[in-house]
C-alpha cells in the first residue's frame, strides 16, 4: 500500500466490534464499520467469520430432491460436453479459415472473389 498506513486492530477491539454487531447494536456490518471508522470494506465481515457466530452473514441454502440433484449433475456434465464441442468447432473453423487464406494466396484471388466463382457453399448439414 503506497502512501497508506497499515492499521492493526487488537484482538480485544475486534471481539468488541463483533459482540456489538451480534447484540444488535448496529443494523449492518457496514454501520459498524462506519461507526468505528474501519477502512476496509470487508474487514468486519472477515472478523465475523473468524470470531463471530456467523448468524449475521448471508447464506444460501439449497434444498433439492435426489432427482433434482441428479438432474443438476447431468446438466453440468452436458454443459462441459457442449463447451468441449464448441471449442473443437472453434479450432476446426480457425484451421479451415487458414486453409482458405492459403488457397486464395496460391490462386491469386481473394476470399470474396472465390466465393463469387464457387457460389454459395452448401449448408453444414447437407455434407453428411
Amino acid at each position: 500500500m503506497v502512501g497508506q498506513d497499515v492499521i492493526r486492530y487488537s484482538e480485544a477491539f475486534k471481539l468488541q466490534v463483533i459482540q456489538e454487531c451480534e447484540s444488535g447494536r448496529f443494523a449492518s456490518l457496514e454501520e459498524a464499520r462506519r461507526a468505528y471508522d474501519i477502512r476496509g470494506t470487508s474487514t468486519v465481515q472477515k472478523w465475523l467469520k473468524k470470531y463471530g457466530k456467523q448468524h449475521l452473514l448471508g447464506r444460501v441454502v439449497t434444498v433439492a430432491t435426489v432427482a433434482e440433484r441428479d438432474e443438476r449433475q447431468r446438466l453440468k456434465a452436458r454443459i462441459k460436453e457442449l463447451e468441449s464441442t464448441v471449442n473443437g468447432l472453434s479450432v476446426a473453423n480457425h484451421f479451415t479459415r487458414g486453409l482458405l487464406h492459403v488457397a486464395c494466396q496460391q490462386l491469386g484471388t481473394t476470399e470474396e472473389e472465390l466465393k463469387k466463382k464457387v457460389g454459395t457453399p452448401p449448408s453444414p448439414g447437407s455434407w453428411m
